[in-house]
């Protein structure tokens, strides 16, 4: 969301018209690849899955990782 707000900035409409549809395609990929699984697995989040799959170093990493994606 911060490249819309970015884009309202620096005046570029079309560019802060876009970035809502390239989440919503996201979510749906993201629903038809992975939710599935997800709830086959009775996992909420994916650091939760990499923590079943790969350990809890993995885990722990994808946790941190996913802060720093919503922080930023």
């Amino acid at each position: 969301m911060m490249g819309a707000v970015i884009a309202a900035y620096d005046g570029d409409t079309l560019l802060m018209i876009g970035e809502p549809f390239s989440s919503g395609i996201a979510l749906l990929l993201t629903g038809l690849f992975f939710a599935k699984l997800y709830r086959r697995t009775r996992r909420l989040t994916w650091p939760e899955f990499f923590e079943a799959r790969f350990g809890k170093v993995a885990g722990a990493l994808g946790s941190i990782a996913d802060i720093g994606a919503h922080v930023v």
